[in-house]
């Protein structure tokens, strides 16, 4: 999971959205943002609010939170590569500033703590105050290197101001100023930088009117890159994230129906095709070769006299709550309880000693006793619902032994319905 500032977990919750897919950022409203968004980008000619790149303020929000990690690792990057270059600069005041000496790379120190704030202090800020503090840092770089040509008087000064027009492409195109500050400090060291061109100081009006020109091109040329950066990445980003929710919902759903094959509707166990499949599959397993097992059968007493008398929605609620009874007498963690047809269910049980075995299927037994449910249409002198169980223990040396295993508890379970019901009969099995 992605780790977010605190800024950007309020806003999360502003919202109500949350990073990961499968949760509730998956709802269909929010996928219909995306769809929405989709069609705007894909339909950008139609008017200038389909040009804008940002999106509507749910998925902005979602947007910047997923893309938070990778946008600090690219920012802390281009701040530490502008930062080497911006003072390797200085290399060309040798050229452009021949009578300077040292003094513009002194004067370049003047925006060493705004970087190294932005550096430092700007992975551990919100999102949008770390945005606000990478466009700071790049405006004093541009105001520093704009300045610099006053520190000499030679014709070629204003040349030096090629260093700022570079630093607003850098800005620009490689440390990628989201589009709305881009803008704004576009048009920040464009004024300024055409201001000092102009002046007298730094050569002819001619001079002037060529590095403004120079200047125009460079501040065009690079917001309309980062224009069409920062679409391609938006426009990208729906589209995988619109993917990734597509995805979750499918294995969503694929999970569900697993589980709707797996599970009986009425009780919630598991069904008799269930309980086959994870006898195959564990058996097949030779951590569990030679292991005692047991196998508990269990049928509900008389009933089809209890759907006759009470009915069949008492009758789904009789099994119900025998279900639940049979269950809470189980191991949770190591026993399979399933309901193996009609009402009857089956208890798999591994690592089991045959006494073990036969405690737990008496315990069954009184359980379902204890719950006196009314039992009027029952003839043999019991008004209350009860079981007949049966229980088979022994090892299963291959997968298909499980077989003879739960034949046995089967055959103990009718002589415990012959032997006058409401009771548990044993037969040890060596299943081979």
């Amino acid at each position: 999971m992605l780790k977010h500032s605190s800024g950007t977990s309020v806003c999360m919750h502003r919202f109500g959205l949350h990073p990961n897919p499968s949760s509730r950022c998956a709802a269909p409203a929010v996928v219909g943002l995306l769809d929405a968004e989709i069609e705007r980008y894909q339909n950008a000619s139609v008017n200038l609010r389909s040009l804008a790149p940002w999106f509507a303020p749910k998925l902005e929000c979602k947007f910047i939170t997923d893309t938070n990690d990778a946008r600090k690792r690219d920012l802390s990057f281009a701040i530490a590569l502008g930062s080497f270059f911006y003072f390797l600069s200085a290399v060309t005041d040798i050229a452009f500033l021949p009578d300077a000496g040292l003094d513009g790379f002194w004067l370049r120190l003047i925006a060493l703590p705004v970087l190294l704030a932005a550096l430092i202090i700007g992975p551990r800020l919100r999102p949008r105050r770390r945005e606000l503090l990478a466009a700071v840092a790049a405006g004093s770089v541009v105001c520093v290197l704009a300045v610099i040509p006053f520190l000499s008087a030679t014709p070629q000064s204003a040349f030096a101001l090629t260093n700022a027009m570079l630093a607003l492409v850098y800005a620009n195109t490689t440390l990628e100023l989201r589009f709305g500050k881009a803008c704004i400090f576009t048009l920040f060291s464009s004024i300024l930088i055409v201001a000092m061109a102009i002046l007298p100081s730094h050569g002819t009006m001619e001079m002037g009117l060529a590095i403004t020109l120079q200047i125009f091109v460079a501040a065009t040329f690079s917001l309309i890159a980062n224009f069409r950066s920062e679409r391609r990445e938006r426009f990208t980003y729906l589209l995988a994230t619109r993917e990734a929710l597509r995805a979750a919902a499918l294995a969503a759903d694929r999970e569900k129906l697993t589980t709707l094959s797996n599970t009986d509707a009425l009780t919630g166990l598991r069904n008799r095709g269930s309980f086959n499949r994870y006898c195959l599959g564990t058996f097949a397993n030779p951590d569990y070769r030679n292991v005692t097992v047991a196998v508990i059968m269990i049928d509900v007493d008389h009933f089809k006299q209890y759907n006759d008398h009470h009915g069949h929605i008492a009758g789904d609620a009789c099994l119900r709550a025998v279900a639940q009874q049979i269950s809470s007498e189980t191991r949770s963690n190591e026993d399979i309880v399933a309901r193996y047809g009609g009402e009857e269910f089956i208890v798999l049980l591994t690592h089991i000693t045959p006494g073990q075995a036969e405690s737990l299927a008496q315990r069954i037994c009184l359980a379902v006793q204890d719950l006196k449910l009314l039992h009027s249409g029952r003839s043999d002198g019991n008004a209350h619902v009860t079981v007949s169980v049966g229980v088979a223990s022994g090892v299963v040396p291959a997968p298909s032994s499980i077989v003879d295993l739960i034949e046995a508890a089967d055959s103990a379970l009718y002589a415990a319905k012959r032997n006058g019901r409401n009771r548990c009969e044993t037969a040890f099995a060596e299943a081979a």
